[in-house]
C-alpha cells in the first residue's frame, strides 16, 4: 500500500485508522468517568472503604487523568514521534484492555480500582495526542479539521454513553433503601466490553502511507514536513513557547478545555448546587451531545471556508451567551424545574461551541508551529487544559463546593477576554496558501 502512496492519494484505510483511534478515544473517556455520573451513590457504596482511607475520594477517581495527564503529556508526544503512531497506539489498546478488565473485575475494592484507574490514566495521553498526528499521516488538507473533529466526537460519545448508561445501573434515588447497589456490575461489564475492543483495535492498526516531499505541493499543508523532521524534544517545546499563536492558543485552551474538564468531574455537584437530588448525569448528556453536533459543524465549515481564526471567534463569541446562563440560572428563575431546563439549555449550547472549537484549534496550531510535530503542539494544548482543569476541579471542590457558583461566573469574564485575544491571531498560512490555490486558474 505505501507503495502506491503519491501527493493528494490518500488511502480508504485511513478511515478505519480513524475510526479505531475513536473508539480508543471513547473507551478511556467511558474509563474516565465512570463513577462521576453517581459520585454520590458511590461514595455512598464505599463509604466503609472511603472511611478507612480518605483520599479514595470518588471524584479523585476522574482527578486522578488530570494529574497524570500533567506530568506524561510531553512523554506521551514524545512516544508517538519516536515510535510512531501504530506502535503507540497498540501499546495503548493492549494496555487499555487489560486496566479496564483489572478495575471491573476488582469493582468491589475501591483500592484496586483506584490501581487500575492510574494504569488508565497512563495511557491516556497517548491517546488523546495521536488525533492530529493520525490526521496529517493519513488525510488530506480538506479533510483534516474533519478528522480530528471526528476523533473529538468520539470523546464526547464516550462521556454520553457513560452518563447515560451507569445511573440505569446504579441506584441513585437517595430515597432508596439499596441506594449505591449496581455500581460493581456495570465497571465489570464496562472491562469486558473494553478489553474485548481493544483487541480488535490492535488488530486493525496499520502503518502511515509514506508522505511525499510537499514542498512541491502547493495545496499541501505545510506540517507534512514534519514527518521528516527529527527535533529533539527541548527544541519542539522552545519553538512552541516561541510562537505568538500558540501562546495564544494555550490561554484559549485553558478556559475551554478547562471548564470542559471541570464541568464533566463535577457534573454532580453542579446538579447538586441546582438543588437537583437525583443523579440523572443529564448536564453532562446535555453537554456531550451539544459538543457532538459542534464537533461535525465547525471542522467542516472550517475545511469548506478554508479559515480557523474566524470559526474560533465564531466559538467563543457563542460561548459567553451559554455561560452566562449557566452561572446566573439560579438568579434568573426561581422554580427548580425551571432552573434545571435552563441549565440542560446552556449546557448543551455551551457544548456545542467549545467542543466544536476544540478540532479547529489542534488543526490550526499544527498548521501555524510546523515543522514541530503535531503530537507535541496538540499535547501542549491538552496540557495546558488539564491543568487548569485542576484548578478548577480544586477549587470548585473546597469547603464542599461552596465556591462552585462564583467560579461559573468568573468563567464569562475569563470567555470574554478569550474573544478579544483571538483577534490578535494569525490566520493558518496552510489555510491562506490553499484559498490562493483555490482562486488561481489552471
Amino acid at each position: 500500500m505505501n507503495d502506491r502512496i503519491k501527493t493528494g492519494d490518500y488511502p480508504f484505510w485511513r478511515w478505519i485508522m480513524l475510526l479505531v483511534l475513536m473508539l480508543l478515544s471513547a473507551l478511556i473517556q467511558l474509563q474516565w468517568l465512570t463513577h462521576a455520573a453517581v459520585a454520590r451513590p458511590a461514595e455512598s457504596f464505599y463509604f466503609y472503604q472511603i472511611q478507612q482511607r480518605p483520599w479514595l475520594e470518588i471524584d479523585n477517581l476522574a482527578l486522578l487523568f488530570m494529574v497524570v495527564y500533567l506530568f506524561l503529556s510531553i512523554p506521551a508526544s514524545w512516544l508517538i514521534t519516536r515510535i510512531g503512531l501504530k506502535n503507540s497506539l497498540q501499546i495503548s489498546a493492549l494496555l487499555l484492555g487489560a486496566f479496564s478488565l483489572l478495575k471491573g473485575l476488582e469493582a468491589d475494592s475501591l483500592a484496586t480500582v483506584f490501581v487500575a484507574q492510574l494504569g488508565l490514566a497512563i495511557i491516556q495521553p497517548v491517546i488523546l495526542n495521536a488525533s492530529t498526528t493520525l490526521a496529517d499521516q493519513w488525510f488530506p488538507l480538506e479533510e483534516r479539521a474533519l478528522a480530528n473533529g471526528l476523533t473529538i466526537l468520539s470523546l464526547f460519545i464516550g462521556v454520553i454513553a457513560v452518563m447515560a448508561i451507569t445511573p440505569e445501573f446504579a441506584v441513585s434515588d437517595p430515597s432508596d433503601g439499596s441506594y449505591g447497589k449496581g455500581i460493581p456490575m456495570i465497571v465489570e461489564i464496562y472491562g469486558v466490553v473494553c478489553a474485548v475492543i481493544s483487541a480488535t483495535c490492535f488488530c486493525l492498526l496499520k502503518d502511515s502511507p509514506v508522505q511525499t516531499n510537499t514542498s512541491a505541493d502547493t495545496s499541501a499543508n505545510t506540517s507534512e514536513i514534519a514527518h521528516n523532521t527529527k527535533l529533539p524534544v527541548r527544541e519542539c517545546l522552545r519553538r512552541l513557547l516561541h510562537d505568538r499563536n500558540m501562546r495564544i492558543c494555550i490561554f484559549l485552551f485553558m478556559v475551554g478545555l478547562g471548564l470542559f474538564n471541570a464541568i464533566s468531574s463535577l457534573t454532580d455537584a453542579i446538579s447538586a448546587s441546582l438543588r437537583v437530588e437525583d443523579s440523572d448525569g443529564l448536564l453532562a448528556m446535555a453537554m456531550m451531545v451539544g459538543g457532538i453536533i459542534g464537533a461535525v459543524v465547525f471542522p467542516l465549515l472550517s475545511d469548506h471556508r478554508k479559515t480557523r481564526k474566524n470559526i474560533l471567534l465564531l466559538c467563543t463569541l457563542g460561548m459567553l451567551p451559554s455561560l452566562a446562563c449557566l452561572a446566573w440560572a439560579d438568579s434568573l428563575l426561581l422554580n427548580s424545574e425551571a432552573i434545571y431546563q435552563l441549565a440542560l439549555a446552556a449546557t448543551a449550547l455551551f457544548g456545542f461551541f467549545v467542543l466544536g472549537a476544540g478540532p479547529v484549534g489542534f488543526q490550526y496550531v499544527a498548521e501555524v508551529t510546523a515543522p514541530v510535530p503535531e503530537a507535541y503542539s496538540q499535547g501542549a494544548l491538552y496540557l495546558a487544559g488539564q491543568f487548569s482543569g485542576i484548578l478548577m476541579v480544586i477549587a470548585m471542590s473546597v469547603e464542599k463546593y461552596q465556591w462552585l457558583p462564583l467560579i461559573l461566573k468568573l468563567s464569562v469574564l475569563l470567555t470574554l477576554l478569550c474573544v478579544l485575544v483571538i483577534l490578535a491571531l494569525s490566520e493558518s498560512p496552510a489555510m491562506i496558501q490553499s484559498s490562493r490555490t483555490k482562486l488561481t486558474p489552471d
